[in-house]
């Protein structure tokens, strides 16, 4: 009995290899990694990058192995590093005293182009000057008969048989005709590989279930090649196969491994093939093998995207099945049962069986990482009490190297959740922070927080493990270089200054208080550091109090807000990291772009030249086209934008595109573009203008086309008949043959036919049309402007709320169906309200 116990508890232990952190197949893995193929991958083992990734780690693991064995059958004469220039590197031959390894060696090279993965990249010069396989098939086999080294024979006839199975050449007659010569090295790297192609050329010759069968008997980690077993199971698609294959077995643990590898498909019913090897011999190590597997992909439910559901009936049968499991070793069940329990959130059954398991494994950390996440689940409020506590069961986790990264990860996801929950805003930024803190997401109010957290005295070992996990990350000089930027970005410019740091030592790329057609500014460069442009900025403040009215100091401060914006030349100095998508502190950016329209004004209303006034006129139309694309920014999903939203503008991707420009007329804006032109097209400044910005251009192009009354020639002259003619043209044809209805034809339209009870229903229907065929943009603003003047009308918002989800707006589009579910309700129709409606407002 004692030698049962002790021969279980030796290969369980025997089992666990832990030599690092999880890949990262999935976010939280809890379980310790097993010496067993396969067993540690959570993935679809049908992934090429799965398989991808076994080959790189068999070849590097097979060279390694060849290597010591060559050393060793060579009695330590050479290094591994001389053996690895002679062997793979083909060099230094000159060094190799042995003639019979000399000639191995140059034999090799003769062939490898028959057998190298790379085949295709040899020239046709090479090609044309290699030997014929079979010449070379018969030299290896010569050479065994006439070489001395046993060693050697051994390895001819592993490259003959290579060759002669690549080739398709007789490869299981070389096979039979020396397979002898691999009984005296048993242990030998070459008994693995030549069992792979014997099983292969089983398989080419067509004997699939028996070369499935030698395949199957590289299944163990004492093979070099185990990845081969279940990499061509693949040939077992029959009923017929898999009984002939099961009539092949010398025993049952040659059936059991049918079995589990039948198991490792990505559409096996594992709970069933448990069953099929507990029929056979419950306490067989492939039974754990695969609960094991079960176990680690169940691990996925910890996975962020995964929504947790009630599990008890998913798992039902199975956890019926595993209590009904007697076996000497039930770690493997318990753990299981455990986890499927907690699954389905009966916290209690699955403290019984960590009960169980802490009893018979009082070392097995598993166990323990349950229980503890199984605590942070329960846990509901966050105190110092509950800090202390979580760290106190949190520090002797961490001292185990395969689980370590997913307890810590684990431990501050929850407190995030937690202290979201109670409150604690900015100690749930800082759990989300605490592996890499995004020193972008940081601003001016996180900063003086984390400031204050950092060299404030903490208040428990947790806030101090966070403080150290922090400090970890060297953020000396990146924080500095924040708090000097959080500060510009507030127009806080005497406290950036006083802070003294090195990063006011930064030089400007470009001179911000200049402005300029071509180059969006980015033409003057700067001479100065940010310290002295700031030091200007202060200056021109102080001098703006004393001449209130002065041309230059209002156009320079103007100009130096205006760069310091997203859209000028500087926003590299109002934020760490600069994107060309999106942007933060959508408030700040709309409070510089009105403080420089503000002073802009101001130099208009000084200035007496009318080069001068044109200058000042177009940077107010970069202004106000700014304002535009901050208005109808849309919140970006990037990361960390739940604490630090992000905007992105529609023109991101096309500033030179006409229907921006469409949108932006329709929506009002264009005043400086038109006086530009109006009343300054006679200047230098204006002529040069025309040419080199796309922006007028554009604008202007539109505006003709609206102004020359094009747009609405063809319509009937009777309005409500016009009005009938576009409802049946869009009802009728099909999107590509109504470009000319776009957003400006419908701006047009309405200024000449305004709304009135008689056309509403019309202008409804004609929306409603355009949304069905995909023009959206033009419905979301005729039912704009028609809530705009019926504001109570029904079927507008939900044909707008529509036209909102086509856009991919769902916030916009949300508003709306709840404005339309509410006017329902109002109207005691609420059984009328469509179930999509309902299911949208939720999504």
């Amino acid at each position: 009995m004692y030698k049962i116990v002790f021969s279980i508890f030796f290969f369980y232990m025997s089992l666990f290899s832990c030599a690092g952190y999880w890949e990262e197949d999935y976010k939280f893995v809890f379980l310790e990694k097993r010496d067993f193929p396969y067993m540690n991958i959570a993935e679809n083992l049908e992934y090429s990058s799965v398989y991808n990734e076994l080959l790189y780690n068999y070849n590097k693991k097979a060279k390694e192995e060849n290597l010591k064995e060559w050393e060793k059958q060579l009695n330590y004469k050479y290094t591994k590093t001389q053996l690895e220039d002679f062997l793979y590197k083909k060099k230094n031959l000159e060094k190799i005293e042995d003639k019979e390894f000399l000639e191995y060696i140059k034999f090799v090279k003769k062939q490898e182009i028959y057998v190298d993965f790379i085949y295709t990249y040899y020239s046709k010069k090479d090609k044309a000057k290699a030997i014929e396989p079979q010449v070379l098939i018969d030299e290896a086999l010569k050479n065994i008969s006439t070489i001395k080294s046993n060693y050697l024979k051994i390895r001819y006839f592993y490259l003959a048989l290579r060759l002669a199975h690549y080739k398709n050449i007789n490869s299981l007659e070389v096979y039979y005709a020396y397979r002898y010569l691999l009984e005296p090295f048993k242990d030998s790297i070459i008994n693995d590989w030549v069992q792979g192609l014997y099983a292969g050329a089983l398989v080419k010759r067509a004997q699939v279930v028996k070369g499935v069968y030698e395949f199957s008997k590289l299944f163990d980690n004492s093979k070099i090649n185990w990845h081969l077993a279940f990499y061509n199971f693949k040939y077992i698609k029959t009923d017929k196969q898999w009984q002939e294959l099961l009539l092949f077995a010398k025993n049952s643990e040659e059936k059991i491994r049918f079995y589990t590898l039948r198991a490792l498909n990505k559409n096996a019913n594992i709970p069933l093939e448990l069953e099929n090897i507990a029929s056979i011999d419950i306490n067989s190590k492939y039974f754990d093998m695969l609960l094991y597997r079960y176990l680690l992909k169940s691990q996925i439910f910890f996975d962020d995207y995964v929504k947790r559901v009630d599990k008890k009936l998913e798992y039902k049968n199975f956890i019926n099945y595993l209590e009904s499991v007697n076996k000497e070793d039930k770690y493997m069940v318990n753990l299981t049962l455990a986890y499927l329990y907690f699954y389905g959130q009966d916290f209690k059954k699955s403290k019984e069986y960590i009960s169980k398991l802490k009893e018979k494994n009082q070392n097995a950390i598993e166990p323990l990482n349950l229980e503890y996440v199984i605590y942070l689940d329960e846990l509901k409020t966050i105190n110092n009490k509950v800090e202390k506590e979580i760290y106190t069961k949190l520090s002797p986790l961490l001292e185990k190297q395969c689980t370590k990264k997913a307890i810590h990860d684990y431990t501050f996801t929850k407190l995030e959740s937690l202290y979201k929950n109670n409150n604690q805003n900015f100690k749930a930024y800082l759990s989300s922070q605490i592996n890499y803190l995004d020193i972008n997401s940081l601003d001016l109010q996180k900063y003086k927080k984390l400031e204050e957290f950092l060299n404030s005295k903490q208040n428990n070992s947790l806030e101090k493990y966070m403080v150290k996990a922090l400090e970890k990350q060297r953020l000396e000089n990146s924080l500095e270089e924040v708090k000097v930027k959080t500060y510009v970005n507030n127009f806080m410019f005497k406290e950036a200054l006083e802070t003294k740091s090195k990063a006011l030592e930064e030089v400007i790329n470009f001179d911000i208080f200049q402005a300029f057609i071509k180059g969006n500014n980015r033409i003057a460069k700067a001479n100065y550091t940010l310290k002295e442009a700031l030091e200007k900025l202060l200056k021109i403040q102080y001098l703006l109090k004393l001449e209130p009215n002065s041309f230059e100091l209002n156009y320079d401060y103007a100009t130096a807000i205006y760069n310091l914006s997203y859209f000028g030349n500087a926003a590299s100095l109002t934020t760490v990291y600069k994107s060309n998508y999106y942007y933060k502190d959508k408030n700040l950016e709309e409070k510089r772009i009105n403080t420089s329209i503000k002073y802009y004004k101001k130099a208009l209303e000084s200035s007496q030249n009318k080069e001068e006034k044109a200058k000042v006129i177009y940077m107010l139309a970069k202004s106000e086209l700014a304002l535009y694309d901050l208005k109808n920014s849309k919140t970006e999903n990037y990361y960390l934008s739940k604490y630090t939203p992000t905007y992105s503008f529609s023109r991101v991707y096309s500033f030179n595109d006409d229907e921006s420009y469409k949108l932006y007329i329709t929506q009002g804006y264009g005043e400086f573009f038109d006086k530009i032109k109006e009343q300054y097209s006679n200047t230098n400044y204006y002529k040069e203008l025309i040419v080199e910005c796309s922006n007028l251009n554009f604008y202007e192009n539109i505006k003709k086309d609206m102004l020359s009354g094009e747009i609405l020639k063809n319509l009937p002259k009777d309005k409500l008949k016009a009005l009938k003619y576009i409802e049946n043209e869009i009802k009728t044809k099909k999107r590509r043959d109504l470009y000319r209805y776009d957003i400006i034809y419908f701006w047009t339209l309405v200024e000449y036919i305004p709304f009135s009870n008689k056309n509403i229903t019309l202008y409804n229907n004609i929306a409603y049309y355009l949304q069905k065929i995909y023009k959206n943009t033009e419905a979301i603003f005729l039912l704009e402007k028609i809530i705009e003047k019926y504001p109570n009308r029904i079927v507008a918002y939900y044909n707008l709320a529509d036209a909102y989800w086509g856009n991919y707006n769902t916030k916009e589009a949300k508003k709306a169906y709840k404005k339309y579910i509410e006017l329902m309700i109002k109207e005691n129709k609420e059984d009328k309200i469509p179930n999509i409606v309902k299911e949208r407002v939720k999504w």
